[in-house]
Formats: C-alpha cells, structure tokens, sequence
C-alpha cells in the first residue's frame, strides 16, 4: 500500500503542481493584461498631462497678451478721461460765452432804441430849427416890397432881417432840409 499510496500522493502532487501552474499562469494573464492596461491609461495621462501643459503655457501666453492689452486700454482709458474733463471745461466755458452772447442782443435793442430816440429827438430838434430859420427868413423878406425906394430894381440885394441891413441874394445859404427831407 505504501506504493499505491505513495503514487496516489505523487498523482495528487502533480495535480496540485499543475493547478498551481495552471493558477499562475491564469493570474500572471490577468496581471499581464493589468498591467498592459495599466500601461495604456498611464500612456493616455502622459499625453493627456503633456496635452494640459501645452494647453497651459499657451493659456499663460494668452493672459500675458489679456494683461498686456488691459493695460494698454487702461492707459487709453485713463487718457480719454482727461481729454473728456478737457471738453467738459472747454464746454462749460463756452457755455458761459453764449450765455453772454444771448445777453447782449438783449441790451442791442435797448441800446439800439435808446440811440433811434436820441437821432429822432435830433431830427425832431433840426426840423423845427430848420422851420424857424425859414420863417425868420421869410417873415422880413415878406414885408418888404419888390423894389427898395433908394436902390435900383434889378439889384441882386435884399432887406435883410435886421435894421434894414442889405445882403446878397447869392451870399444865403439854403436851410438844412426838414425832418421828412432827411434820409
């Protein structure tokens, strides 16, 4: 028996080596297709991750030029704010200058009024000068006759206003014309 038993337990150990084969080599399939796999995903992250840095560096890039461009668009800011206050000023100035402007036409007609009435009043004065000067020319002229006792008829002379003073048809000077004449 210790031969039948000895093969049967040499039969058993040979089933239990190839079990053992046969589970390694079952396991180092699945651990080599782990691993392959494993190999895979950590190849996939590799160019994933070298995928995310370049993505990276040309974002930096990017916010580099944003930064730049901010910047740039500050200072046009920054200088557009000042040309504004420099219009604003200039407005507010000008502003006052048209207020002015609108105050004078005002004061023109006033102005212009008051000077119609110092010319109307002058005209008015000149007219009535002018009247009286014609009738104090006409009043004595009118007494007297056509030809003088003392003198010749076809003398150019004339009875002057005053005291019986004689003076040269030729030598008077026409009036200033009346209010309505003058243009």
């Amino acid at each position: 028996m210790l031969i039948q038993d000895s093969l049967k337990v040499g039969c058993g150990a040979r089933r239990l080596y190839w079990a053992i084969d046969y589970v390694r080599q079952g396991a180092s399939s699945k651990l080599k297709a782990n691993l392959e796999e494993a190999t895979a995903q950590a190849q996939a992250h590799k160019k994933v991750a070298e995928g995310l840095k370049a993505e990276k560096g040309s974002l930096r890039s990017q916010i580099k030029q944003l930064e730049a461009d901010v910047k740039r668009k500050d200072e046009l800011i920054s200088a557009l704010e000042t040309g504004r206050d420099e219009l604003l000023h200039k407005t507010e100035a000008l502003q006052g200058r048209s207020q002015m402007q609108r105050r004078r036409p005002r004061q023109q007609p006033w102005r212009k009024t008051v000077r119609m009435r110092r010319e109307k009043t002058w005209f008015n004065l000149s007219a009535i000068r002018s009247c009286m000067v014609r009738t104090w020319l006409k009043e004595p002229t009118s007494d007297v006759p056509s030809s003088t006792p003392d003198g010749p008829q076809g003398d150019d002379s004339a009875v002057g206003p005053v005291g019986g003073q004689t003076v040269s048809v030729d030598d008077q000077t026409n009036p200033p014309p009346a209010g309505d004449e003058v243009q």
